[in-house]
Parts: C-alpha cells; sequence; structure tokens
C-alpha cells in the first residue's frame, strides 16, 4: 500500500477563545470633582457563550494607564436589553422573592436584597481612580439574574480579557482589582483561573468569601456549635441560603463526588501572583475571620499587606448581628476604603507621578487608637506597620474628606498620627518616622 495514502492520526484542533464586544449605550456624568466624563456600557461575548456587562470609564485624556476593575455582584442595572433585568429595576429597591435563582422554591427559598444603580451613580464609585488618571472598569455580576460562583468566575474572567483588548489604552502591567464579600470570590477565583499574561498586579479586598467549603461548614457545624439558640441558627441558615443554592449550581454537576467543592476552596488560589490587600474583621459573623487567615497562608507567591479589626472578646453568636462589622468597635468603612485607595494607587501609578488619595481624618485616627489599645491589650497587631508602611510612598498626597485637616503628604500624616499617639515626638519629620516604621515597628 502506498504510504501517502495511509490516514494520518487527525491533529486536534485547539479550542478557540472567542471575544466580541458590543457597545449598548454611551453617555456622561459629572463627577465629585465636578468633571464631565463620559462611559460605555458594554456586553462582551467570550467562548463561554455567556455576556458579561460591564461598565467603561476611560481616562480623560484616553491615553495609556493603569486600570481598575471594580466588581460589582448585587447592584442591579437596567440597560442589558434582557426583560429580566427591567423587571427588577421596576420593583425597586428592597427585599423580593429570589424567583430567577437556582432551585429556587417558592416555599422555602429565601428572599435577596435588590438595588439599583445608575451608570452616574456607579461611576462615582471609580472617582479616585479616575480622578488620578486610571480607567475604571465596572462589572456586573447580577446575582439577582440568577448567576452561580462561577458565573461570577467567568465575570471577572470576561473582565480581564476586556481589559486587554484595550491594549491601546491600558498597561495590562497594572491593572488591579477591588471588591468585596461575594465580590472577593469572584475576583480571587477570576483572578487565579484567568490565564493572561501579566496576571493583575494588585488585588484590593474587603472581608472575601474565599472558600466555599469552609463556608459551608462554618454555616453548618461551626454556627450551631455555639449557640442553642433556634431563631439565631434559623437567621444564618435564612441569610445563607440563597448563596448556598449559588454554590451548588455551579457544582451541581459532581453531585454525591468528594471533591464537588474544591474547584472554589483555598488550594486553586495558590497560584494568584498578584499584590494583595485585605481586610477583615474579627467580628464578622458572615465570613469568618479565619478563612482570611488561612487564605493568606495560600498565597505564597503574593505580596500580603493586610488588616484585622481586633477585639478584646470573641463573638456572642446570640446577640451579634448578621454582618462584616458590629455597631461598636466598627472597623469603620470609610478608614478602610481609604487604605484602599492609597494602596491601589501606590500599585498602579509609578512612583515618579503625582497621586491624590483620599481619606477621613476622624476615622483614620479613631482606627489607629483602637489598634494601639488593641496592642496594648497583648493582641497581634504586627500587621499595621505594613499598613502604615502604604503612607510612605513616594509623591503620596493625603486628601481629608472630613475637611479637618490640609492635603499634605502621607508620610506627615504618619507622623502627626504616631506623635499623637505617644503624646510625644515619636518622630521630626516623615523621613524619619518612615524610617522607624522599618527598623523600630511601633505595633
Amino acid at each position: 500500500m502506498n504510504p501517502s495514502l495511509i490516514a494520518a492520526t487527525p491533529t486536534p484542533t485547539p479550542a478557540v477563545t472567542t471575544f466580541a464586544k458590543t457597545i449598548v449605550s454611551s453617555g456622561t456624568f459629572v463627577d465629585a470633582a465636578a468633571i464631565t466624563r463620559s462611559y460605555d456600557l458594554l456586553k462582551v461575548k467570550t467562548g463561554n457563550g455567556e455576556y458579561t456587562y460591564i461598565q467603561w470609564i476611560p481616562n480623560l485624556t484616553n491615553t495609556n494607564a493603569g486600570v481598575v476593575l471594580l466588581y460589582f455582584p448585587y447592584e442591579g442595572i437596567d440597560w442589558t436589553g434582557l426583560a429580566l433585568d427591567t423587571t427588577w429595576a421596576a420593583r425597586g429597591n428592597g427585599a423580593f422573592n429570589d424567583d430567577a435563582g437556582p432551585y429556587y422554591n417558592a416555599a422555602t427559598s429565601s428572599q435577596i436584597a435588590y438595588t439599583y444603580i445608575s451608570p452616574a451613580t456607579a461611576g462615582g464609585e471609580g472617582f479616585v481612580y479616575s480622578y488620578n488618571g486610571l480607567h475604571v472598569a465596572i462589572v456586573y455580576g447580577r446575582y439577582y439574574a440568577g448567576s452561580s460562583v462561577k458565573d461570577d468566575v467567568e465575570n471577572v474572567k470576561n473582565g480581564l480579557k476586556f481589559l486587554h483588548s484595550e491594549a491601546t489604552l491600558v498597561d495590562t502591567s497594572r491593572i488591579g482589582l477591588y471588591s468585596g464579600s461575594w465580590g472577593g470570590l469572584g475576583v480571587l477565583y477570576g483572578t487565579a483561573a484567568s490565564t493572561l499574561t501579566p496576571a493583575p498586579k494588585a488585588l484590593s479586598i474587603l472581608y472575601p468569601a474565599s472558600d466555599v467549603k469552609k463556608l459551608q461548614t462554618y454555616i453548618g457545624t461551626d454556627v450551631p456549635a455555639q449557640t442553642s439558640n433556634t431563631t439565631v441558627i434559623g437567621a444564618y441558615n435564612t441569610f445563607f441560603d440563597p448563596y448556598l443554592r449559588r454554590i451548588d449550581k455551579a457544582t451541581d454537576d459532581m453531585v454525591g463526588q468528594a471533591t464537588r467543592y474544591d474547584t472554589y476552596s483555598h488550594p486553586s488560589l495558590a497560584g494568584i501572583t498578584s499584590d494583595v490587600f485585605i481586610a477583615h474583621d474579627d467580628w464578622d459573623t458572615l465570613i469568618p475571620v479565619s478563612n482570611t487567615v488561612s487564605l493568606l497562608s495560600t498565597l505564597t507567591l503574593s505580596v500580603k499587606t493586610k488588616y484585622f479589626h481586633r477585639h478584646n472578646s470573641n463573638i456572642v453568636r446570640d446577640t451579634f448581628a448578621l454582618g462584616h462589622t458590629q455597631g461598636t468597635d466598627t472597623m469603620g468603612r470609610s478608614a478602610l476604603m481609604g487604605w484602599t485607595y492609597v494602596y491601589l494607587l501606590n500599585e498602579l501609578i509609578p512612583n515618579t507621578t503625582g497621586r491624590h488619595a483620599f481619606y477621613n481624618s476622624t476615622d483614620l485616627v479613631t482606627q489607629f487608637n483602637h489598634v494601639k489599645a488593641m496592642y496594648d491589650l497583648g493582641k497581634d497587631t504586627s500587621f499595621y506597620n505594613g499598613v502604615l508602611a502604604q503612607l510612605c510612598a513616594a509623591n503620596l498626597g493625603m486628601v481629608d474628606t472630613s475637611g479637618g485637616q490640609p492635603t499634605v503628604d502621607g508620610a506627615s500624616i504618619l507622623v502627626a498620627l504616631m506623635n499623637n499617639l505617644y503624646q510625644g515626638a515619636w518622630a521630626t519629620n516623615g523621613p524619619a518616622a518612615c524610617a522607624k516604621l522599618t527598623t523600630n515597628p511601633p505595633f
């Protein structure tokens, strides 16, 4: 037989990842600095055949720069062209039946909260980054639309694909991501699952839901072990029911398998190389702080900055509210956002360029005094030295949103805080204070 006539073994055709971008509409809004900014509302489609909805806010000069991707898992939008979105928006803000959610049962499934957000309001959430010349991309998770954990991950991956497709404007070596809680899950697993290079430069996440296996153990085992109050246990079950259904939907092809939830557990995040900033409160009754401790130990290749809000007592299940923080000894979200701004600006803007972070001086002093009080009680507050080091970045201006303090460089804020806290000359100037953070850290 002629060898040339023998059929060759077919070469497998590599999977093709398609990417398509459609501008749904465009508009403008006026930001907090009275600057008019433009935006595009987009839907992007990749190889999984699903759409992700994105609000794109380029910088004013349409020049190449870093970018912050904000992941909004819950916020409602009405511009997709889908009846489901307009129906939810017409209901207004409030708690409603999770009737688009996976495995929904009208008799047993819990309601979910819905909050509509306009493009102008959403754009305002990226103000600090826009103000500093960065691009902003807002990726919407549309929790109310029945999304699963897998959808959250795909949304973040698709957002990253969009940013890489905008290479003329986006410096892909300077991509930062921000979210919190359930959105933190999407950011972490979306980053870990993305194969794009370079990887995101930095992740800033507040109290992330980072391991669904640990979360299930927390709800099903840990909480009942810490209280016999059936009303309290019922409140936890009611709150987490929509989340557990979305977890199960993402893994329903593995029912009965011991490894069912492994894809969304900490070992799957081990390959993340991005720098990270994570804040978590010891009194978080939704996501236990122990999950974040485990997460940080998993991220062995990351540069990690963390802030744990310590307390002098443990959670009391029967009296503590369901929330990421409590009414007393609170983390102070505006203080945390100040650190998020500082962190991402330092990561994404070169040291040779001026940048302005926004903070609330009253909240920062309160937080600072709380950390010192916990330090005096023998709590581990050593991580706060690394948080404070963010103030020592070059060309960092700090803008007090309370109006109580003039705009000064970050190191001057550090000097003022430390000298006030220790009632004396802890350091005479910014460089001395920053050096002392390294040689003789206060916490």
